[in-house]
């Protein structure tokens, strides 16, 4: 998690008109809060959906045209911490706020935050060899083979799967990591 300490944001309302042109104007203040001020403010004004448009990544209402009835919201970020806000600290911003993402987004991010778990995750006396890609189902659930050695055991490496399973739509982890690391070869085991 991206560590946002001051991000400047104003919540934009967007007129939608029956000639096809929009206007733009603030729905409130200019606010310079923490990430849970933002999240608060942004979920109790519906703001539910990562959008990319050509002013890049926006976080908009989760309504579609045709609910909007002529008007729509936006939460508009203009810095992070005294800087413009980078895509990584958008993305972030709508895992906090459980927005859904765009396709293309939401793969990626699965990708980054399945990367950070599995470089997070302890793997006890065993050390990672070697690893394969990811693997998604297309539902939610990514997965990849881990190859494990032990400074007590000879022979080839152990093979593990570790898996990381997505709330639907979205970029946000369930539950912790899934991976279960073989014997301990310097534990006695059972007594027969």
């Amino acid at each position: 998690m991206i560590e946002m300490k001051s991000i400047k944001w104003q919540l934009m309302r967007h007129s939608h008109l029956p000639s096809g042109l929009k206007t733009v104007k603030a729905a409130g203040e200019v606010q310079q809060t923490g990430l849970d001020a933002l999240v608060e403010q942004g979920s109790l004004n519906g703001i539910s959906y990562l959008r990319v448009d050509e002013d890049g990544l926006r976080l908009v209402d989760g309504f579609t045209e045709s609910q909007r009835r002529g008007s729509s919201l936006s939460l508009h970020v203009y810095d992070v911490d005294g800087w413009p806000p980078s895509p990584r600290d958008m993305l972030e911003i709508s895992d906090r706020l459980g927005a859904k993402l765009p396709g293309q987004l939401v793969e990626s991010r699965r990708r980054e935050v399945a990367d950070q778990l599995f470089e997070d995750a302890d793997f006890g006396d065993w050390t990672v060899a070697a690893t394969n890609g990811w693997e998604g189902d297309g539902v939610g659930r990514y997965a990849r083979q881990v190859f494990l050695e032990h400074d007590n055991l000879k022979g080839p490496s152990r093979m593990i799967r570790f898996a990381v399973e997505f709330e639907e739509g979205l970029s946000s982890p369930v539950g912790e990591p899934e991976f279960e690391l073989p014997h301990d070869p310097t534990s006695a085991g059972p007594n027969f």
